[in-house]
C-alpha cells in the first residue's frame, strides 16, 4: 500500500472523509481523534496489516507522521 492511501484509510478511520489530510496533521486537532476514532486506526491496522498497535503507544500519537510509523515497514514510499 502507497503511503497516501494509507493516509486517506487513516482520515476514514477517523470519520474524516473529504478532509485532507498531511503527514505534519496535528491529530489533537482532528475532531474524530478519539477513543472511538483510535479504536478505528487499531482496527485498521488489524485488517490491512495483521498487526497488532498498542492502544497506550497510538495514544500518545501527536501527527498523521506518527501513526504512519507504526506502519512503515508495510507502506511502499
Amino acid at each position: 500500500m502507497r503511503k497516501e492511501e494509507f493516509i486517506k484509510k487513516i482520515g476514514e478511520s477517523l470519520f474524516l472523509e473529504g478532509e485532507h489530510l498531511e503527514l505534519d496533521t496535528k491529530l489533537e486537532d482532528l475532531e474524530g481523534w478519539d477513543s472511538v476514532g483510535r479504536l478505528g486506526i487499531i482496527a485498521l491496522f488489524n485488517e490491512e496489516f495483521d498487526k497488532k498497535i498498542d492502544p497506550k503507544k497510538l495514544k500518545e500519537c501527536e501527527s498523521i507522521a506518527d501513526i504512519v510509523h507504526f506502519a512503515k515497514d508495510e507502506l511502499e514510499d
